[in-house]
């Protein structure tokens, strides 16, 4: 069964209770970023529990399958064409939507739907409580229901030419063979005594009647239909089910607008699906050929004032929750020295030791710092933004990350130099192992098999690319690890992935690319496309 709702007379208490979520959610962002939680404060809100009004309009519409039977054979509703077929089917739509069962099937359709399908996007459904079978019989095309067609052998006549003379009614004569003589004993001719000297007889078949009665239609003229199996009739079935094409709609006439503002802001559907307001579906109407679902969102909202550091800051709270979608961007303002410093570190490894201390002061720069050690700085940004909400601009949160970035990969120059001369070291012994043993003989020798030796060079470009991976690996292990030692504890994080390899993994490319050159050119035999491009140069050593 839906569970159907009903308004209730007074907001819970919980709707009353968000602006002291918000304050506890804004303490929390920014303690640690220049300010102590305790130094965060709701000095007034005003808190009001607005109505939201919102419709699901659900409309049936059939789905048909038409098979057929030969003969008048019907089942469920006689029906005397297809177009009656259709509209009674539309009207049947009309019908179900104020059924019981149907709406009950309906409700628990929507209802399991998250956030009882409030906000949903259109989408349509089965409805197993609605099927109707109909049939239309028809005269059959071929004998239009006469149950017979005219022979086509005798042409409806009943006769057929006589087969023993070809409709001719006489035959040759068998005693004097089409001649019209005899031949007496003495050599004589006279005319035949059988036929009277014309060369021909009367059929014996037809005695002279030169047709026959027709042996497919017995003389009739007519043959049974095969087509309607000598019914004179067709029937159509039409194998009907219903579905549901359900399609939200905001009430925007009777929500306040300021009220569809917070909605756009938190998300139509996540309003229902995160639980920020309670959402009550009442009971269905059917207007029309409509059924509709009326929903009635509580939405609390609420205008305070925070103090922060002793310094007054108006607010705007809203949802169950107590998510702040108004407010200055304070993050911007108090971790703008930890920025300044980060900007300091990128330029140079002046003061190092001291200005990543100044920097890690700020808990947003430390989770920049920590994430940019481990992930990408799209990754870093999507969680910086999914924390801090509103509290810090699009533009600083970019720039904090951005100097970030350059500020580590200051912090560990050296060591990517040297994890840069150690990467191509391990990449030069893996080619060395390839082209200097048997194992690239062994990998030509698969490819030959395969028929797909003339790709030989791409296997050995290959190689190129994976010595240069593990040459970037080496200078991020490097950077790692230099870092790891630079950056304070707090800034450790338990998390898997390296740091950017900066410019050093474009040099990787290149020191790599020259070491898998110089192997392959001392290598014993030389590679098939070495050889060839060292001919062109008129080189063959």
């Amino acid at each position: 069964m839906s569970r159907l709702e009903q308004l209730p007379a007074q907001p819970a208490e919980e709707h009353f209770q968000i602006p002291q979520k918000g304050a506890r959610d804004l303490a929390n962002m920014l303690d640690g970023n220049g300010v102590k939680i305790d130094q965060v404060r709701l000095v007034k809100h005003d808190t009001q529990v607005h109505l939201v009004h919102a419709q699901m309009l659900v409309e049936l519409k059939p789905d048909m399958t038409v098979s057929q039977r030969s003969g008048n054979q019907p089942s469920g509703k006689t029906m005397p064409t297809k177009e009656a077929v259709m509209a009674d089917a539309a009207a049947q739509s009309k019908t179900l939507v104020a059924d019981d069962n149907v709406q009950r099937e309906i409700g628990e359709v929507i209802d399991k739907k998250p956030g009882k399908s409030f906000g949903e996007k259109p989408f349509r459904f089965k409805l197993a409580a609605a099927h109707q079978e109909y049939s239309v019989v028809d005269k059959c095309l071929k004998c239009n229901g006469a149950t017979t067609n005219p022979c086509g052998t005798c042409n409806a006549s009943g006769h057929a030419p006589c087969t023993g003379c070809a409709g001719q009614g006489a035959t040759q004569c068998a005693v004097c063979y089409g001649t019209g003589q005899q031949q007496r004993a003495d050599g004589s001719r006279v005319p035949c005594m059988k036929c009277s000297g014309s060369g021909r007889g009367v059929c014996m078949t037809c005695q002279g009647m030169k047709t026959l009665r027709c042996v497919v239609c017995n003389g009739q003229g007519r043959t049974s239909c095969t087509e309607c199996d000598r019914s004179g009739h067709w029937t159509y079935i039409y194998d009907t089910h219903w579905h549901c094409e359900a399609q939200f709609e905001l009430d925007r006439k009777q929500t306040l607008p300021e009220v569809v503002e917070v909605l756009e802001h938190l998300g139509i559907q996540k309003t229902a699906t995160e639980g920020h307001a309670e959402i009550l579906r009442l009971v269905s109407e059917v207007e029309g050929d409509k059924l509709i679902l009326p929903f009635i969102g509580l939405l609390p909202v609420s205008q305070v004032e925070f103090s922060v550091a002793g310094k007054s800051h108006p607010a705007v709270i809203a949802g169950l929750h107590g998510r702040i979608i108004e407010i200055e961007p304070l993050i911007d303002s108090l971790t703008k020295p930890g920025v300044s410093a980060l900007v300091k570190l990128s330029k140079g490894p002046m003061a190092a030791a001291a200005l990543v201390a100044s920097a890690c002061r700020f808990k947003m720069v430390r989770q920049v710092l920590a994430g940019l050690t481990h992930n990408s700085k799209s990754h870093v940004y999507q969680k910086l933004r999914r924390e801090y909400q509103i509290l810090v601009t699009d533009k600083f949160a970019k720039a904090t990350i951005r100097y970030a970035d350059l500020a580590l990969l200051a912090l560990a120059e050296g060591p990517r130099w040297k994890g840069l001369a150690a990467g191509s070291i391990a990449a030069g012994g893996l080619y060395a192992a390839y082209f200097m043993t048997p194992a690239r003989e062994a990998v030509r020798g698969l490819m030959v098999q395969q028929q797909l030796e003339q790709h030989i060079l791409a296997a050995d470009f290959a190689l190129w690319l994976l010595g240069w991976g593990l040459a970037v690996l080496g200078i991020k292990i490097f950077a790692a690890a230099a870092l790891k030692k630079i950056l304070p504890q707090n800034v450790q994080v338990k998390e898997h992935g390296l740091p950017s390899a900066g410019k050093q993994a474009w040099y990787a490319l290149g020191t790599s690319g020259l070491v898998w050159l110089g192997v392959a050119f001392f290598a014993t035999p030389r590679a098939e496309w070495l050889v060839n491009i060292l001919r062109k140069f008129g080189l063959s050593l």
